[in-house]
């Protein structure tokens, strides 16, 4: 029997963390949603700050970045991605 979707794809590893960042909460809400159907647990943070902020108790578990680029909060989403290479390898 093979995988016949991408979401079956992506549900092959049930503890993937994903950090989900957009200061739009009716984005924020509908990415967690779809990464939440693609067997991901969402950490959801509305700025770069925030998201920083979150990093410290959930770093070792999450396995996917998801930011809007631009946000609000002081840390943007490349600013954000950068931090997160350079602190969490």
């Amino acid at each position: 029997m093979g995988v016949t979707s991408c979401y079956e794809i992506l549900a092959l590893s049930t503890n993937r963390y994903a950090l989900v960042v957009d200061d739009d909460p009716i984005i924020l809400i509908d990415l967690a949603s779809i990464l939440t159907d693609a067997d991901f647990r969402c950490v959801e943070a509305d700025h770069g700050d925030a998201a920083k902020d979150m990093l410290p108790d959930h770093a070792e578990s999450i396995t996917l970045l998801f930011s809007d680029v631009e946000t609000s909060g002081g840390t943007n989403g490349f600013e954000l991605a950068y931090y997160v290479a350079a602190t969490y390898p």
